[in-house]
């Protein structure tokens, strides 16, 4: 995985590459667990995690997303407030309308 971060993109690993080392760990986990073996494990290291740098001048900043999906989610939720009243405010609108229409025909 630390090819892909390379800072040279040329010594980056190109897709193919990638899905053959992505198939050789299957392969190996796959066969490992048809002979019974006990599977690779997962450690947990401090080097692996979110990074936090300090970068003022960078134009895009990594930020949560939780933030921004409740942000989304109240938005939405509004939309669905505001689009059902303009349904009711419409429809009484139509009802006066009709009755209006009413008075003016029974008037002529």
């Amino acid at each position: 995985m630390q090819k892909c971060w390379h800072s040279d993109p040329e010594k980056r690993p190109d897709a193919y590459n990638i899905y053959q080392s992505i198939h050789k760990i299957f392969n190996n986990e796959w066969n490992n667990h048809f002979r019974k073996q006990e599977p690779t494990k997962i450690i947990e290291s401090s080097d692996i995690g979110p990074v936090s740098i300090n970068a003022p001048g960078a134009i895009y900043k990594s930020r949560p997303l939780s933030a921004i999906i409740n942000s989304a989610m109240s938005l939405k939720i509004s939309r669905k407030i505001s689009r059902s009243r303009s349904i009711k405010i419409s429809k009484s609108r139509l009802i006066d309308t009709d009755y209006i229409s009413r008075e003016l025909e029974f008037d002529i």
